[in-house]
């Protein structure tokens, strides 16, 4: 990174489904927000496309489980590390220690994105959940409508709105949780 180049703050809200990156390069005000996603159909890609700051892309094809998980964590990466500048550290919203299903998938899922970030000298914060609800809205659980909310206050943006889809929907909420994510980095982590 050179000299007098702007801050790179990242926020991931990761997922085998539908994972979203929130950055922002240098001062915290939304002008300098940009959010990363990926959907999974050519509609929703044609829906999104035009969208002001937002970079979407089609889920990515694959064969296996781990060619899955590494373009997932190739794609981050990709999205995040620019020419000239990269973040020192992400933040990235931790597991919901509640959930069920394929937690094992999950797991790997991640462990791989840590690894190519680790790869690239690029250090993690893992946040939990709650605590990002909280910081978001002063609730702890927040439920996806009060998150969106609190979203929509601090940016004036109404995603739901504006892609004509509900705020609990991907990637709407993948969005918003992204962003919140790296609103806390950039406020309480320690980029150093």
């Amino acid at each position: 990174m050179t000299t007098g180049t702007p801050e790179l703050h990242v926020g991931i809200d990761y997922s085998l489904t539908s994972p979203a990156i929130t950055e922002c390069l240098g001062e915290w005000k939304y002008e300098n927000v940009k959010h990363y996603c990926i959907v999974q159909t050519d509609k929703q890609l044609e829906k999104w496309h035009s969208a002001p700051n937002i970079r979407v892309s089609k889920y990515p094809k694959y064969n296996t489980e781990m060619q899955r998980y590494c373009q997932l964590a190739d794609w981050t990466v990709n999205s995040i590390v620019k020419f000239n500048n990269r973040p020192k550290t992400v933040f990235i919203e931790d597991y919901a220690y509640a959930a069920t299903g394929r937690v094992f998938t999950i797991g790997e899922n991640m462990a791989i994105l840590k690894y190519f970030l680790t790869d690239w000298g690029i250090r993690y914060q893992m946040v939990p959940p709650t605590v990002i609800k909280k910081y978001a809205s002063g609730k702890g659980n927040a439920n996806k409508e009060l998150m969106h909310d609190s979203f929509m206050s601090d940016t004036r943006r109404n995603l739901s709105e504006e892609f004509q889809t509900k705020h609990d929907k991907n990637p709407v909420s993948d969005i918003v949780d992204s962003y919140w994510v790296c609103k806390y980095g950039y406020e309480h982590g320690t980029n150093t």
